[in-house]
């Protein structure tokens, strides 16, 4: 809003007046601090940032101390899918065992492997031995770390209306089996294969040891932080991040 304000000047020479009209902005009262002075109280997007970053915080530190305890039961449950995926993305390993095991103080899932047939490796052939075995593991926490910052993330946002929580509630759950079916049997591939490719051929180029690479070069961050944001979108109000100053007129 703005409004005119007069200001009279007298000309001594001349004895004439003129009126000088200008306009300046008036500080809404609304805007007006509680200790008196001018200074404009925070905009919409600052009070949804820090309302978002609290929202976040306290979800990622309950999520997180909750994964803890539900960690391992979430691990078990995961194994008859992870096992069925790995067998399915890949037939050059037969699948011996897979399970949950500890490395020092780390829960890791463990898999046992052996050639499941003849392969050829830098023209070399390889036949499947039933003494043969080799295993690989990854770290349990590469499952439930992420999924801690995806529904910390997709449920810090804000929502127009209630309805839309629960939209994002039943949206994590597909998000979440996405998430860890191009990590944790794939991570556990691509360290069983690169046991091979290390020792036979060490310059070959393979696109699964360069999505391993990709995950340990904080892909598995950046795909959580793109999920997660993908499900807090639902039902985010248009208005959540509109400047709450009135435009002048």
């Amino acid at each position: 809003m703005a409004v005119s304000v007069a200001h009279t000047v007298r000309l001594e020479d001349d004895e004439a007046f003129i009126r000088i009209i200008s306009a300046r902005k008036v500080v809404p009262s609304a805007a007006i601090m509680k200790n008196g002075s001018n200074a404009p109280v925070p905009s919409a997007l600052r009070l949804q940032s820090r309302r978002f970053l609290w929202r976040f915080s306290g979800l990622a530190i309950l999520l997180g101390l909750l994964s803890f305890q539900a960690g391992e039961p979430l691990g078990r449950a995961l194994l008859p899918l992870l096992r069925a995926e790995l067998g399915a993305v890949q037939d050059t390993f037969r699948i011996d065992r897979l399970y949950l095991d500890r490395d020092g103080t780390e829960r890791v899932f463990r898999v046992d492997v052996g050639l499941a047939h003849d392969i050829m490796i830098n023209g070399r052939w390889f036949k499947p031995d039933p003494r043969g075995r080799a295993t690989a593991s990854t770290l349990l926490d590469n499952v439930t770390l992420p999924a801690v910052l995806v529904i910390a993330l997709a449920m810090a946002f804000p929502a127009s209306r209630s309805a839309a929580y629960l939209w994002r509630a039943a949206s994590l759950i597909p998000a979440l089996l996405l998430l860890w079916s191009v990590d944790v049997p794939l991570a556990l591939w691509s360290a069983l294969w690169g046991i091979l490719v290390d020792a036979l051929e060490p310059d070959r180029f393979s696109p699964l040891l360069l999505w391993e690479h990709f995950l340990h070069s904080a892909g598995r961050l950046a795909l959580a932080i793109a999920l997660g944001a993908l499900v807090g979108s639902i039902g985010l109000p248009r208005s959540a991040y509109r400047n709450s100053y009135p435009s002048p007129s």
